[in-house]
């Protein structure tokens, strides 16, 4: 019987130890699915580069529902900054008298921040350049050890097949103008104006002259219709074709900015993107101070059917603009008195540190911050 008791004894041991074992793993299984959701759905959030794991939403949490007066214990939404993630992977598609080149600089300074690896060749010049017959041709940049392109800022035709083989799950965006003062800036740029030195309003005079070849042969006015150009819509009357191109568009471009709302386009960028709003200051380029006499109404009626397609894409994307700030998350007013503050100081300051290095790299244009873009990558990667 000792036997007997002894292997009985043993027997009765080892099944106590693998039903408490059992019991240990029941409780921990029911403390995983019924313990708040504060813990079981804590999620560490990221603010201005700092992980900050104190600061939790979640389902559920006591947190959560005292502050936003939430009985059901769903996620409180904190500010986007705080929970997204920074972008390093976009794509500006520059156009031309749009403020472009002010928005472009500022994109070089942030991947010279962090640095990021920008579609340049070694002649500093656009990545993608167009063959004889239009097309874009990707030019080779081999490098040892690349890690592949976060950023195009460039002035190069929209084939959006093509920059993605350049720069895979990019955002996209760009900047565009009422058509009504880009042609006219476009005109007095291009120095067009000195063909009608004769006349006191040079515009006048050129808008005359397309209206009236425009009434003879209907012909478009490309010009007038630039951004259609760009961004290959044709130049379609039919309301139906054209807004199926327009919403195409709208589908590709995470993004279209409007230079008559340039601070509050780029709040909107800074949301996107996840940036801090030092990401987004500015120093504007290219400005021109020659005086241009003003457009009158009778011009305006002329310019309204010469760049009646450009009309109609800049009030598509006007609209757009202001259903993402109606939709935006936070305070938008808020943030944008915070960021014109902050412009305003940090371009006051600039004007009188002339020497700082900061204030440099804020005045650079295009062509100096794509340089040293250029050096920076090209130490850093071998190329």
């Amino acid at each position: 019987m000792t036997g007997f008791g002894h292997f009985y004894g043993r027997y009765y041991r080892h099944l106590f130890m693998i039903m408490a074992i059992m019991s240990i793993c029941g409780i921990l299984f029911y403390v995983i699915v019924s313990v708040p959701a504060s813990f079981q759905d804590m999620r560490v959030l990221k603010y201005s580069g700092v992980f900050d794991p104190n600061v939790v939403m979640a389902k559920g949490s006591t947190q959560g529902n005292q502050s936003s007066g939430n009985p059901n214990g769903d996620i409180v939404k904190a500010p986007p900054e705080i929970y997204c993630r920074p972008q390093h992977h976009f794509v500006f598609i520059k156009t031309g008298k749009t403020g472009s080149s002010t928005l472009s600089s500022l994109l070089y300074r942030y991947g010279l921040k962090n640095n990021l690896v920008a579609a340049l060749d070694p002649d500093n010049k656009g990545f993608i350049e167009q063959d004889k017959n239009g097309n874009l041709v990707i030019k080779e940049f081999n490098c040892r050890n690349f890690p592949g392109y976060n950023v195009m800022a460039s002035h190069i035709g929209y084939d959006r097949v093509a920059i993605d083989a350049v720069i895979d799950n990019a955002k996209y965006f760009t900047i565009i103008r009422s058509p009504y003062t880009h042609w006219k800036s476009g005109f007095y740029f291009s120095g067009k104006y000195k063909g009608f030195s004769n006349s006191s309003n040079p515009f006048l005079q050129y808008v005359n002259f397309q209206y009236e070849r425009h009434r003879e042969d209907h012909s478009v006015a490309t010009p007038a219709n630039g951004f259609c150009n760009r961004f290959g819509i044709p130049f379609e009357d039919d309301k139906k074709i054209m807004d199926r191109h327009l919403e195409k568009l709208d589908n590709d471009f995470d993004l279209v900015l409007l230079m008559e709302y340039y601070d509050e386009s780029l709040i909107l960028l800074k949301q996107l993107m996840c940036w801090d709003f030092r990401d987004i200051l500015y120093y504007p380029l290219k400005v021109h101070t020659m005086y241009q006499p003003p457009t009158t109404p009778e011009m305006e009626t002329k310019i309204s059917q010469l760049a009646r397609h450009d009309i109609r894409l800049y009030e598509y994307f006007n609209m757009t603009l202001w259903e993402k700030i109606r939709n935006y998350e936070g305070d938008f007013e808020a943030d944008l008195v915070n960021f014109k503050n902050l412009q305003k100081t940090e371009y006051e300051r600039c004007e009188e540190k002339k020497d700082s290095r900061y204030c440099h790299l804020l005045k650079a244009d295009t062509s100096e911050l794509a340089r040293l873009t250029l050096e920076m990558n090209t130490h850093q990667w071998s190329c």
